[in-house]
């Protein structure tokens, strides 16, 4: 395998240069490093969202409370008292991460469309 050394993504040993970086690739596996924030939520839901989403499309990703220090025994992150809350994934996985957060988000009626179509292909 090959890895980029910029964003850290994996490649095929033929494969030279990163196709998102243009940077060439490295033979030497990354060191373990350290989570890399994708997303700042403004609510638990919409990181909650997110990261359900991410591992939707094979990015294991987890969701930590927003201050620097770790949250207090007992803070679950998973219920809305907690306001504010950021999604991470692996440092090998950012780019793609970010590119999904990136990406524009459906209307509600794109939505209730595509819900429609979905029923009416399954009748």
């Amino acid at each position: 395998m090959s890895w980029c050394p910029e964003c850290l993504a994996e490649y095929e040993v033929e494969v030279g240069t990163c196709a998102d970086c243009g940077v060439l690739l490295s033979r030497t596996p990354p060191v373990n490093l350290p989570p890399v924030l994708v997303y700042h939520g403004t609510n638990a839901n919409d990181a909650q969202i997110l990261a359900a989403t991410l591992r939707g499309e094979g990015i294991e990703a987890f969701v930590g409370a927003s201050n620097i220090s770790l949250p207090q025994a007992g803070t679950n992150v998973n219920d809305n008292t907690v306001s504010e809350l950021d999604v991470y994934v692996s440092a090998s996985d950012a780019v793609a991460a970010r590119a999904i957060v990136l990406e524009p988000q459906l209307s509600d009626e794109e939505l209730t469309s595509a819900e429609l179509s979905t029923e009416e292909s399954e009748e």
